[in-house]
């Protein structure tokens, strides 16, 4: 039986409590950021992640941004990603790293 995208991508992920990240295990972006392969394409983990538990399983166009809460590049929980621009992502990055 073949296993679903979601399935193999779950396979991934040490998935703990709602509040807590949930780590990336698998193959990693040189910034720390997971990856895997959909229909021999790369997809960010986290990005999946938002489309599946956020957006009824739509993918998200490449100009719009998945950000981290928790600023945390290999985290994939649902509950500390949000959409934002380029502007959001760097101002959350200052607002964290200051």
């Amino acid at each position: 039986m073949t296993k679903t995208t979601f399935e193999r991508w779950r396979e991934k992920v040490d998935m703990k409590g709602s509040g807590d990240c949930w780590e990336w295990l698998a193959a990693k972006h040189k910034f720390g950021y997971g990856h895997f392969k959909i229909n021999k394409k790369l997809m960010l983990a986290h990005r999946f992640s938002y489309a599946h538990y956020k957006n009824n399983g739509q993918l998200i166009p490449s100009n719009i941004f998945v950000c981290h809460h928790c600023d945390n590049p290999s985290c994939v929980n649902p509950n500390h990603l949000f959409l934002g621009t380029a502007k959001d992502n760097a101002q959350l990055r200052g607002r964290l790293q200051g």
